[in-house]
């Protein structure tokens, strides 16, 4: 499971390749859950979208007061370009960068990443790979 523990740190993702298709190509979706000292504060999953290109962009926002965590819950990307991507998953704490996570995602293939499982990558008839 992946935590963000304080406002130093962000979990970002990015592109190697540019994007063949529209700018929605490439859409993810990441849920977190908010919790303070332990004791979670949202009153539910949070889930966090966007698109990801060539520049690494953050999949959660980052933690909004030092105590206050957020673990994420799961995180799912889809290639919906006519192109083959790779995608780097990073954590970053303090301004390091460590690659935590890196894939190449055939069209309409997926990745994900589940608590409980770690990382999946799908093929386009949602196939295990």
């Amino acid at each position: 499971m992946y935590f963000l523990t304080n406002t130093s740190q962000s979990l970002q993702a990015a592109t190697t390749d540019g994007i063949a298709l529209p700018y929605t190509a490439l859409d993810f979706t990441t849920v977190y859950v908010v919790n303070s000292q332990n004791q979670t504060v949202s009153s539910g999953p949070i889930a966090n979208t966007g698109y990801l290109d060539n520049t690494f962009i953050d999949l959660l926002p980052t933690p909004s007061a030092e105590g206050v965590q957020y673990s994420v819950k799961s995180i799912h990307a889809v290639n919906s370009d006519s192109i083959t991507h790779t995608i780097t998953f990073r954590l970053v704490d303090s301004g390091n960068a460590r690659k935590i996570f890196i894939c190449t995602l055939e069209p309409n293939w997926s990745v994900a990443y589940y608590n409980e499982q770690g990382w999946v990558i799908y093929n386009q008839n949602g196939v295990k790979q």
